[in-house]
């Protein structure tokens, strides 16, 4: 057993350190229990930006990145993962980037980059090309990032890795916030799989947001959820509770490869 924990709230526009006073003071408001998850939405230090104003790039890979420096001291204070990203440089390209954070050590252990560029991103960023997973905890999860949720076969492929639940960090607009839920549960359905779907709220110089955070079970059932609010949700996963619903109800046994 293990709680995630999921934290909404409208991010500031291009201020990475108005948004790390954010993130501790939401923090501040529970107790985080040791060996915990923390996830924070899409672009969390700086906001979605198709295009990407000067200083926001990071090099996501050392320690020196602001961004990087507060994620790996956020871990290591909670005694937790924390998942959480920004714009990475990466060579010449940019990628829109995800970084797991362990209390262990400094750099990320892992690096997630959206294989699926939204279209107004495709000028500016490089996709990723590789679905990848981490253990914690006993649990097995694999990360994506906002419009990857609409294409399941990606975290099909993840299960064939052997994951068991997934991160969506989204800034994910109101004009399409009724597609949001439907699809994290679609993914969580059809994958037993847990999803913790992590969204902003407020606005930006490009779109409304209207949260929707939330922590959905293997079966379909949402554990927790922010709603429209400014807040930290939180509860309780067990990877028991994956296994023995895949052995009882053995949909995926039955499943058509999609790659």
């Amino acid at each position: 057993m293990m709680v995630v924990y999921l934290l909404q709230w409208d991010v500031v526009w291009n201020d990475k350190q108005a948004n790390f006073r954010k993130v501790r003071d939401l923090l501040s408001t529970v107790s985080v229990k040791k060996g915990s998850l923390i996830a924070l939405p899409e672009m969390f230090a700086t906001g979605f930006m198709h295009a990407p104003k000067e200083g926001a790039a990071e090099d996501f890979s050392l320690t020196d990145s602001s961004t990087v420096a507060f994620l790996s001291d956020l871990a290591k204070e909670t005694e937790s993962v924390v998942l959480g990203g920004g714009i990475a440089v990466d060579g010449s390209c940019l990628k829109n980037r995800v970084g797991v954070f362990s209390p262990k050590q400094e750099n990320p252990i892992l690096v997630y980059d959206k294989m699926q560029p939204f279209f107004s991103e495709k000028k500016y960023f490089s996709a990723g090309s590789e679905v990848v997973s981490f253990d914690w905890n006993g649990l097995k999860i694999s990360p994506f990032i906002c419009f990857d949720l609409r294409f399941p076969e990606h975290f099909r492929k993840a299960v064939s890795l052997g994951s068991e639940a997934f991160y969506v960090g989204a800034s994910w607009p109101s004009v399409r916030d009724s597609h949001w839920e439907i699809l994290l549960k679609a993914r969580a359905v059809e994958n037993q799989a847990y999803v913790f779907g992590v969204n902003r709220i407020g606005k930006d110089p490009y779109a409304s947001y209207a949260g929707g955070s939330c922590i959905i079970s293997p079966k379909g059932e949402v554990l927790a959820s922010a709603f429209d609010k400014e807040m930290v949700i939180s509860a309780e996963v067990n990877p028991e509770e994956v296994r023995e619903w895949r052995k009882e109800f053995p949909v995926l046994a039955e499943a058509f490869p999609f790659f």
